[in-house]
């Protein structure tokens, strides 16, 4: 809708009318709506349902370059770990990747995003891609995850800041080294991590598995400010990446991220 007709419309209704009628019309006009995006000469097709959605999916969540480079790292055959998959784009893309002998192992604890990530990967009939609906970390037990108070943020952490819905639902974690020793995930050859500021928790409960000489390249996004509660500094992180034997290679900075390209 133009921009200057839903001003007009903003002062001729009442504004609390305006509200549920604006809801309403993206409603109607998104439901069960898909976008098809392509990357490295690959098609890929994602639900839209909110105008937030719809630009994030087309503008692949401001990752374009990272995901290119994350799959040109991906052999045939490959064991990949999503952390953090949000609505699967990492994921599907993937998939085709490591192609049949391939497997994806896909992490999504929050709620929502994981039905999301559920669809996505029937539409694009990603029937290689597991998926985990818990959330990785230093330990194995329970948690709560905090969901976007705005859904174009699409910001999902274990830890509570200002921009997340006060009110966290309930999540079981796992440590990524007790997924390998339990045989309910394979040794990954390839891993994206993307845990809104817990970054350090998921590589100390990946320590052994990191350390394995097939497990070769890591995309982590790393946040300036780690860790709300826990107060933890970037170079933390840097530390444990340079521990489990990978160099960092390239850096891609996004607003306050940075994603760190990593390999053995």
């Amino acid at each position: 809708m133009n921009i200057t007709i839903k001003r007009i419309i903003g002062i001729l209704i009442p504004h609390g009318l305006y509200n549920i009628l604006w809801k309403a019309y993206n409603k109607i006009r998104y439901f069960d709506r898909k976008l098809s995006i392509e990357i490295s000469g690959k098609k890929k097709v994602f639900i839209a349902v909110s105008s937030a959605l719809y630009n994030r999916i087309s503008k692949f969540g401001g990752e374009r370059l990272q995901l290119e480079e994350f799959l040109g790292n991906i052999r045939t055959g490959d064991i990949v770990w999503d952390i953090g998959s949000y609505m699967g784009m990492y994921s599907i893309f993937s998939s085709e990747a490591v192609g049949i002998s391939g497997k994806i192992y896909s992490f999504e604890p929050e709620p929502q995003s994981y039905i999301y990530l559920k669809r996505n990967c029937e539409l694009n009939k990603a029937y290689n891609v597991n998926i985990f609906n818990f959330a990785l970390s230093n330990f194995s037990g329970s948690g709560k995850i905090y969901s976007s108070r705005i859904d174009s943020l699409a910001i999902h952490s274990l830890e509570y800041e200002s921009r997340l819905k006060a009110k966290g639902s309930p999540i079981q974690i796992f440590k990524g080294d007790d997924l390998i020793k339990n045989k309910m995930a394979e040794i990954p050859n390839c891993l994206k991590i993307d845990v809104e500021g817990t970054e350090i928790s998921v590589l100390e409960g990946l320590n052994n598995t990191l350390l394995y000489q097939e497990c070769r390249f890591l995309l982590i996004e790393v946040h300036n400010k780690i860790g709300q509660t826990s107060g933890r500094k970037i170079e933390e992180v840097r530390a444990l990446i340079k521990k489990s034997g990978f160099s960092i290679t390239n850096e891609i900075e996004r607003g306050t991220e940075i994603h760190w390209i990593c390999n053995k």
